[in-house]
């Protein structure tokens, strides 16, 4: 319910229960927490390049002696992976409560919900490229990105 003020600012209220009330809230509680989550990747991102640069001694995965720059180097990079495969769970979240699959919250793998949606409701908001781009074969003209990662060690 809207009440309009005086001032052209309005007054919202909803009562607990309510079908469309309740979708409000669950969507918003996961928009929000994915742009905090893609924030957080972001930097980690940043951070993991910053360290990774400094970086002057060849690559050995052998080494359990790292610098504070290889180990920062390290440590974001694998946060921000960590972070980006959240996001992937955080998008099937959503296209769980959009697509009404109704999974349990905790059952709920981003690969085979959308792999199910696409062979089931092809018609849902960007459920063909979300799929076509989870699943497409790396092209062998293309960089791989563990290469992009090797290199900057080896280089």
């Amino acid at each position: 319910m809207l009440i309009k003020m005086a001032n052209g600012t309005y007054i919202f209220g909803a009562k607990m229960g309510d079908k469309n009330f309740d979708k409000i809230y669950i969507y918003n509680h996961f928009l929000q927490s994915t742009l905090d989550l893609a924030k957080k990747a972001k930097e980690s991102i940043m951070l993991a390049m910053d360290y990774c640069k400094r970086i002057k001694t060849k690559f050995n995965p052998f080494n359990n002696n790292l610098n504070d720059d290889e180990y920062k180097c390290y440590y974001y990079l694998e946060n921000a992976l960590y972070r980006l495969e959240m996001l992937w769970d955080s998008l099937a979240q959503l296209y769980n409560l959009y697509a009404e699959t109704n999974l349990d919250i905790d059952k709920i793998y981003y690969k085979n919900l959308f792999k199910n949606l696409y062979e089931n409701k092809q018609d849902l908001f960007n459920v063909i490229e979300i799929f076509n781009y989870i699943f497409e074969e790396a092209s062998k003209d293309e960089t791989n990105i563990d290469v992009v990662f090797i290199n900057m060690f080896t280089a």
